[in-house]
């Protein structure tokens, strides 16, 4: 670490895997499917949401708490802690399906992801999501069965 750099991101980032690895564990234990039935806001937010959000702001507080200076690089921190949860939970949503995870982790279900994502895919407008998912990892497959 240089001395100019404003703050340690490690602490921040490792503050963002943690609250990643939290939401990943209430997702793929069941917790957000079988709690989002229950409405906190009718029609707005589910309680399985709710235990997602709150994952993320644990984190992003304790990142916030982390950096050394207070100000708008805690909250950057904080931001930070919390986009990576976020791309944690993507990347879940992404290999869900062509990994067939469903397979070892019942709970890793097309239900899930269409909580995860709001109904609306990891992209909004992006209907072809998992089919360029199932091809990028043929493809890969592919290209490592070759060079063995």
């Amino acid at each position: 670490m240089t001395k100019n750099s404003p703050f340690n991101w490690l602490p921040v980032l490792r503050m963002g895997l943690i609250g990643g690895s939290g939401a990943l564990l209430i997702s793929l234990v069941g917790m957000v499917e079988e709690f989002s039935q229950r409405d906190i806001i009718a029609g707005v937010i589910s309680m399985g949401q709710t235990l997602l959000i709150i994952a993320m702001l644990i984190g992003g507080h304790f990142a916030a708490q982390s950096v050394d200076r207070p100000g708008w690089l805690s909250l950057a921190g904080g931001a930070l802690a919390g986009l990576v949860t976020s791309g944690m939970l993507a990347v879940l949503v992404l290999l869900i399906t062509p990994l067939n995870m469903r397979a070892i982790l019942p709970n890793a279900s097309p239900a899930l992801i269409n909580i995860l994502t709001f109904e609306q895919g990891l992209v909004p407008g992006s209907s072809h999501r998992e089919e360029t998912a199932h091809r990028f990892f043929a493809a890969s497959r592919e290209a490592f069965g070759r060079s063995r």
